[in-house]
């Protein structure tokens, strides 16, 4: 399936052609900086996790195929790219105290007009280019300042940062809590189990340090770390579950049970459990027959079924 990028060549030969080799070298030398500073836990990384997991929220439930997010792509604004079938956006981080659009020998200004005369030449749809900063008075006055000439197309985003610890990013930020809440399997997961949840992401960054279409990113969490994620597959679980099943489980006092995120859950008597396997699996498929079977009466005797 198509990334939604043009091939390397293609951009590199547009970039040649529109702007200059000097440009071109310009371009490749920033590509090559970003690329020998990756260590898995520098602020783009972090964002780069945050913007995937993002997308696979609001995607979860909506028509595929699945968006892509790339980092420290060939262009201008490179550090990460969400591609979408309606829309391609840019982003620029910038972890530091101080900076303008216009100073330096290569001016924000500049970089974030050429990316979007590079996206456009390729028929990327919607483009939109986005400055990342760790400070939040830096952002209000570079978002006081955007020049009049990329205003259409640009933002500020503010996204803190944590000295490299993914647990106290969780901490500081809301809107990641947010979206970490979302992808957990659990209704109400604790802090923990949503840093689990961002620790697997990260995880599935070093098997794929480009990026990649966001559901292979997920399932390569999953892989690395099972059953701390939601879910990619089931969106409706009842379609799952037999009738029988749920008939059974209503004549034990004291059980109550959900299903949620594709998952069954289940508590009584101060404890409770979610099923290790999602709805949609043979697992789960024969947890059900097995309970139909021994219908049991009292929760010690479901208990007792469980894996």
């Amino acid at each position: 399936m198509s990334s939604g990028l043009a091939p390397q060549i293609d951009v590199k030969q547009l970039i040649t052609d529109t702007f200059g080799t000097d440009i071109l070298t310009y371009v490749a030398n920033k590509k090559r900086g970003g690329d020998s500073g990756r260590k898995g836990t520098r602020y783009e990384d972090f964002f780069f996790l945050y913007k995937a997991a993002e997308i696979a929220v609001k995607y979860l439930a909506a028509p595929k195929p699945w968006p892509t997010v790339r980092g420290q792509v060939f262009g201008f604004v490179d550090d990460v790219v969400v591609i979408e079938p309606n829309r391609t956006d840019y982003y620029q981080l910038k972890n530091v105290k101080s900076i303008t659009w216009t100073s330096g020998d290569h001016p924000l200004e500049v970089d974030f007009y050429n990316q979007y005369t590079v996206a456009q030449a390729l028929g990327q749809p919607n483009p939109m280019t986005h400055l990342v900063v760790s400070d939040r008075t830096l952002k209000g006055s570079l978002e006081a300042a955007v020049p009049q000439n990329i205003r259409s197309y640009s933002s500020v985003i503010y996204f803190p940062y944590s000295e490299g610890s993914l647990n106290r990013l969780v901490l500081e930020s809301d809107e990641l809590q947010v979206v970490l809440k979302s992808l957990s399997k659990h209704s109400n997961p604790t802090l923990d189990q949503i840093e689990g949840v961002f620790g697997v992401l990260a995880m599935s960054l070093w098997q794929h340090p480009d990026g990649g279409e966001v559901d292979t990113l997920l399932h390569a969490a999953n892989q690395r770390l099972p059953n701390l994620l939601r879910s990619l597959e089931v969106v409706d679980e009842k379609q799952f579950v037999i009738p029988e099943f749920e008939n059974t489980l209503a004549g034990i006092p004291g059980l109550t049970y959900s299903f949620d995120k594709g998952f069954f859950s289940w508590s009584a008597f101060g404890m409770s459990g979610i099923f290790d396997t999602d709805c949609a699996s043979a697992e789960f498929a024969k947890f059900q027959a097995d309970v139909v079977q021994a219908q049991p009466g009292v929760f010690d005797d479901f208990e007792g079924l469980l894996p």
